[in-house]
């Protein structure tokens, strides 16, 4: 849950997507599905731990969950509950501001959470750093990127927006230039790139990617089985 993009396809349109690293011990998530909470049907793969995500999608909001806040944390469990539960969590609400409202924060790992509201294209930044948690509304109308906090220091997390921003200078907003990135982009680097694979045993496992358009897609690319699954919301 730790590389985020988002980019503006045109004035009503976005992609969102994600790469999920995560250790070697953790089992293997289950692919994307659409499952309803309440009366909200949502697409989302689940992690076969904690039964959480990462990522998801559903008509009024598309959302990312990344480990750690503005800053790398020292863990200390127990805590009450996987933060892999917040995104199923949010979709409770009916809006950003009722969450923010009335969700418990208390004793939950840093987390970055990014919502994007669908109708007003809208991004939504909720970072929970220790006990104190930010908000702020980020330009629907620009590029973003995120590195999750807790793999990545101050310097690689600024290197790795450098060649994120040498993209966005420089190709196409589609969905299929975001997913080379994601899969390419400073691969030379397996400790940094955006695909890691680290002798701590930690690994990128897999790429998610939402386009959000008339019929909105969601793209999930399994890295350790080879197979790519499509689903329409």
């Amino acid at each position: 849950m730790c590389t985020v993009t988002y980019l503006p396809v045109d004035k009503k349109h976005f992609l969102l997507t994600q790469n999920r690293d995560e250790k070697f011990s953790r089992g293997i998530a289950l692919p994307p599905n659409k499952v309803s909470i309440g009366d909200t049907s949502i697409i989302y793969p689940t992690d076969t731990d904690a039964r959480g995500t990462w990522i998801a999608l559903s008509e009024a909001f598309s959302c990312c969950l990344l480990n750690g806040g503005k800053e790398k944390h020292v863990s200390k469990p127990p805590y009450k509950q996987s933060r892999g539960n917040i995104i199923l969590d949010f979709y409770k609400f009916n809006t950003v501001d009722d969450f923010l409202r009335a969700y418990n924060f208390d004793s939950i790992e840093p987390f970055t959470l990014v919502v994007v509201e669908h109708e007003s294209r809208t991004v939504h930044e909720i970072i929970l750093s220790n006990t104190e948690v930010q908000y702020q509304i980020k330009n629907g109308d620009l590029p973003h990127l995120w590195s999750s906090s807790t793999l990545y220091d101050e310097a690689t997390r600024n290197l790795r927006k450098y060649y994120f921003n040498l993209f966005t200078q420089t190709k196409a907003f589609t969905q299929d230039n975001i997913l080379r990135f994601h899969q390419d982009g400073f691969k030379q680097d397996a400790e940094e790139g955006f695909i890691i694979h680290r002798d701590v045993g930690v690994k990128t496992v897999s790429v998610s990617s939402i386009l959000k358009q008339e019929q909105s897609t969601f793209m999930y690319i399994d890295l350790l089985n080879k197979k790519k699954q499509l689903l329409e919301l």
